[in-house]
């Protein structure tokens, strides 16, 4: 009896691929409502008429995540540009809520930098055409 090692091979190949691919999503499929309590984990950064909202306690680079963010006015750009050292613009999809005209929420990924300390910004264009930048900083590890 002959056996197709190359057919069993690539099947198992095929198995373990699936297996590895699947568990890079989020099991929760829960979005961020934003910051509700002193003991959540949550980053709030505030800027003139704009203030953000962000899943954790630091931004480290190289990992995802969610934010919530209100304005007085729409957004009608949002973009995270690095302020250390040019890093291109990276432009920020929004989603805007049902239930407030002014928030939105989205989520971004920062990519890691020479400098283990790296100062970011957020851009928001409002729809009153003023231009808002919110600093904040990122790190390669955490300090907590």
């Amino acid at each position: 009896m002959f056996i197709n090692y190359t057919s069993a091979f690539k099947y198992i190949i095929f198995i373990a691929f699936l297996g590895t691919s699947s568990g890079c999503e989020n099991s929760k499929n829960e979005s961020f409502k934003g910051c509700k309590t002193t003991d959540e984990h949550c980053l709030i950064l505030k800027q003139s008429t704009i203030e953000i909202m962000i899943n954790t306690d630091e931004v480290l680079v190289e990992n995802l995540y969610q934010f919530v963010i209100k304005s007085e006015e729409n957004i009608t750009k949002l973009a995270i540009e690095g302020i250390s050292m040019n890093m291109g613009v990276l432009p920020i999809q929004l989603q805007k809520s049902d239930t407030d005209e002014f928030q939105y929420s989205g989520r971004f990924i920062l990519g890691i930098c020479s400098q283990p300390d790296m100062q970011w910004q957020f851009i928001a264009k409002l729809s009153n055409s003023e231009t808002i930048r919110i600093p904040f900083n990122s790190k390669w590890h955490s300090s907590l």
